[in-house]
């Protein structure tokens, strides 16, 4: 097997093998939250409806979108590499946090709350990731290596979707919540390993380095 995956050429680089584990963590824990989070809303936040649950899954896409704008502008004009693993981690923290603090949601105003901060914790997940993804990414492999994160995540957000309905029937939301919010929390541990390897280089140099060579 081993002597296969060298003949294919599948070596990877360690920063692209660990975003590929977070953001497959990150979407198993969303993943086993979403397939029961229309039940939740509708059986234990006070006086929810199904325009609820729209209004709740619009709050969060539509602050996500807006936020993420000028955070992605504030750390492309940045150098190094440090602000965009900062700004990964705090998003997983305040997806972690969120899906805590969802045991205790009663009302409309706390769903909203909590929607609207999930939407900043994806607002700083998000852009980094691709950014950081998108410079280490391995020449000749980029194919192979978006879409072995594309895979890893319907993977992960499949065999959670399989669990999320087991564990509420059998333990309840809030163990669901729990796990979701633990999952964060590694994958947050798990991203801080990226901090050995990322290096401080002004992002065109990572990304265009013949684009400076000229210049010279």
């Amino acid at each position: 097997m081993v002597n296969i995956l060298k003949r294919l050429n599948l070596k990877i680089n360690n920063i692209v093998k660990i975003l590929i584990a977070v953001m497959a963590v990150v979407n198993a824990a969303d993943g086993i939250v979403a397939p029961m989070f229309a039940i939740f809303v509708s059986q234990k936040i006070e006086g929810a409806d199904l325009t609820t649950i729209g209004y709740a899954v619009a709050i969060y896409w539509v602050a996500k979108s807006i936020l993420q704008i000028p955070i992605s502008r504030y750390l492309d004009r940045t150098k190094g590499e440090n602000d965009d693993l900062f700004s990964i981690m705090v998003g997983i923290f305040i997806f972690a946090m969120v899906y805590f603090l969802y045991i205790f949601a009663r009302t409309k105003f706390d769903l909203f709350l909590l929607q609207g901060l999930l939407a900043f914790g994806g607002a700083l997940f998000i852009p980094p990731w691709f950014a950081t993804f998108t410079r280490h990414i391995d020449r000749f492999k980029i194919s192979f290596e978006w879409s072995l994160n594309s895979g890893l995540i319907g993977v992960s957000i499949a065999g959670a979707g399989a669990l999320s309905g087991i564990i509420v029937s059998k333990y309840g939301f809030n163990a669901l919540f729990i796990i979701a919010s633990s999952a964060h929390i590694i994958a947050f541990l798990a991203a801080l390993l990226l901090y050995k390897y990322l290096v401080k280089l002004n992002h065109a140099e990572k990304i265009f380095p013949e684009m400076l060579m000229q210049k010279k």
